[in-house]
């Protein structure tokens, strides 16, 4: 009895230890506002122009980042029914959308800026192999300042993934923190 209650509190233990090997990190996000904004007959919306924030860093990846992330929000808006349209079409609402990582913007820095915060632990993750992702996407109506409805999420970013691989990861993300937006012309919960 006496070797049975060790090798029970090792067995515990061991089945208690996180991993960061794993393809799948947790991702978190946080979502507030109104879903109204996309309430019929709302079905037209516009990109902003440019992104409203970046914090990358400079170079082809970043721009491959942003380029993917804006093709992937419109795809997924589009494969729910709504319809693009230039920002001088007079949209119904605009989306807009941030992106960063941890080493060029803190969660200090982005509740400053979003006025939220995931704050996603970095502890016991692999610096080397990992960097916290932040993607912010808002949506306002046009002429307001404010947004209407807003979703950000945070997840661990694997740095040595093939292009290929992040679009697909960025695709997954979106369509993610944009689920609660409900098919154009459907009656809101």
């Amino acid at each position: 009895m006496r070797f049975t209650l060790p090798f029970v509190l090792v067995l515990l233990l061991a089945g208690c230890v996180t991993t960061t090997g794993h393809n799948h990190p947790a991702i978190n996000k946080v979502i507030t506002g109104d879903l109204a904004i996309f309430s019929s007959p709302n079905k037209r919306f516009a990109m902003y122009p440019s992104v409203n924030a970046s914090y990358l860093g400079r170079g082809e990846s970043s721009e491959r980042a942003i380029s993917n992330t804006k093709s992937s929000i419109v795809q997924i808006m589009v494969e729910k029914g709504y319809t693009p349209v230039p920002l001088s079409d007079s949209p119904d609402f605009i989306i807009g959308f941030g992106l960063g990582v941890e080493s060029k913007i803190t969660d200090d820095e982005i509740f400053d800026k979003a006025g939220m915060v995931v704050g996603l632990s970095t502890e016991g993750i692999n610096q080397k192999k990992f960097q916290k992702g932040t993607a912010l996407v808002a949506v306002f109506s046009p002429g307001n300042k404010e947004p209407r409805w807003r979703v950000l999420a945070q997840g661990m970013s694997h740095m040595k993934k093939s292009d290929g691989a992040r679009k697909e990861n960025i695709h997954t993300l979106l369509t993610s923190m944009l689920s609660p937006i409900p098919q154009a012309g459907k009656a809101l919960p």
